[in-house]
């Protein structure tokens, strides 16, 4: 979705207020169970156009133990600054926005809505999301997921220079 600007660009000290509901397309980055959804205003300073508000979004993802596909609810809130000025003097000026990523998603006043989500969840993922706290993940030699149970792999021997010592403290020589 796409949002004209132009109007409040022009004018310093206006306002105005949205609300969204934004499907992302697929993307390899994120993958939404619903829609995304939320509230903003965008607020010309007269250097700066001033977007505040907040936006929720469910994402699938994986567990980073057990590998079990999870649903995690984000609500993150939405703080954007972009030039408010049009014209041959902003193309010069070098400004935050221009060189950031967030860039992308103003350009000669359009929003373009779709890329300020995308990065907005992208940045608000879990580094390490569990299914559980107590996930007790894979077994390292079978694979199996250890939440269903035991796997039948026997037990690892000890290894290294002091796995005898273990052996002769076990049976109390």
């Amino acid at each position: 979705m796409k949002i004209d600007l132009s109007e409040i660009a022009g004018r310093p000290g206006a306002d105005a207020a949205h609300d969204f509901e934004e499907p992302l397309a697929r993307d390899p980055d994120v993958e939404l169970v619903e829609p995304a959804r939320g509230s903003f205003t965008v607020t010309n300073t007269g250097l700066l156009l001033v977007l505040r508000g907040s936006m929720t979004a469910e994402v699938r993802l994986l567990c980073a133990r057990c590998l079990e596909p999870l649903t995690v609810k984000l609500e993150m809130p939405l703080s954007e600054e972009f030039s408010a000025r049009t014209g041959p003097e902003a193309a010069e000026e070098k400004t935050m926005d221009v060189e950031e990523a967030a860039g992308a998603a103003f350009h000669e006043n359009i929003l373009d809505l779709t890329e300020l989500v995308r990065q907005n969840i992208i940045v608000s993922l879990p580094l390490r999301p569990l299914c559980r706290d107590d996930c007790p993940g894979i077994c390292p030699r079978c694979g199996a997921r250890l939440g269903a149970g035991l796997c039948a792999c026997p037990p690892e021997e000890p290894q290294g220079p002091l796995a005898n010592l273990g052996k002769l403290i076990e049976t109390g020589e």
